[in-house]
């Protein structure tokens, strides 16, 4: 089964709204064209994974014009929030057509499983002990599984980012690292690839659709000539095949 994943397309309500941050400025609808021509470009997509940070502006106005432009994605696209997301006009704009805000996924033999991480008012991710049992329920089958989500629940090393990492990460890796059949994590947030491993469990993070921050740095420093997504590969035997595609920006 191809997934693809793609994060933090940091949209606006208009094609002219600029990110701006430590020194850039990002026309991230231009960026996210250069993404969805690249994915058109792409044979038998199975589905496409969307993690979080999908709005830079929480509008209305926002979903809607987002919800246009996922539209044109020829697959299947399930949506995560992330912090910068409005977690009501994302359920209501993009889970119709082709685009979906579930909590899981049954394909032929594999679970994914889509959690939100965000918090009211918070650049860090959190889960409630309420989510953590709903989580419990839904380890329960004998597939493998593929959990996504926004926040990273490892440290990437990297200080800043770490911080608003996933907090309380370690009730969520206690609960997963007892399934077996938990395969991977994916998610975004970061900015920037990262693949380990952790109590069996592959942890892999995304580049963003529109700039990219520096691995390993205590500060924030931008890296803003790559974009682009994760191709992900699950194998009927529970293997996961994965890396990271690069997009040309000047196409």
């Amino acid at each position: 089964m191809k997934i693809i994943q793609i994060s933090d397309l940091h949209l606006f309500a208009t094609a002219t709204e600029t990110m701006d941050i430590a020194g850039f400025s990002v026309n991230t609808y231009q960026t996210f064209q250069k993404v969805r021509h690249a994915l058109q470009q792409e044979s038998d997509i199975d589905l496409i994974i969307v993690t979080g940070d999908i709005a830079q502006d929480p509008s209305k106005q926002a979903y809607q014009h987002i919800a246009k432009q996922l539209h044109t994605l020829d697959a299947p696209v399930y949506c995560l929030t992330g912090n910068h997301d409005n977690p009501e006009y994302l359920k209501r704009f993009l889970n119709t057509g082709n685009l979906h805000s579930i909590d899981y996924l049954d394909t032929e033999s594999w679970r994914i499983i889509f959690l939100d991480s965000s918090k009211p008012n918070c650049v860090a991710g959190h889960f409630s002990d309420e989510q953590l049992a709903k989580l419990a329920e839904q380890l329960d089958t004998h597939k493998p599984i593929l959990i996504a989500m926004h926040h990273h629940p490892v440290p990437i090393h990297s200080q800043w980012m770490d911080e608003i990492g996933l907090q309380q990460a370690e009730k969520f890796i206690n609960l997963i690292k007892q399934q077996e059949q938990v395969k991977a994590v994916i998610f975004g947030h970061i900015h920037q690839a990262f693949d380990e491993t952790h109590h069996n469990i592959r942890f892999l993070g995304s580049i963003s659709s529109c700039l990219q921050f520096v691995a390993q740095q205590d500060d924030l420093v931008i890296s803003p000539q790559s974009i682009g997504y994760r191709h992900l590969n699950l194998q009927t035997n529970g293997n996961i095949d994965t890396y990271i595609q690069l997009v040309e920006q000047n196409n």
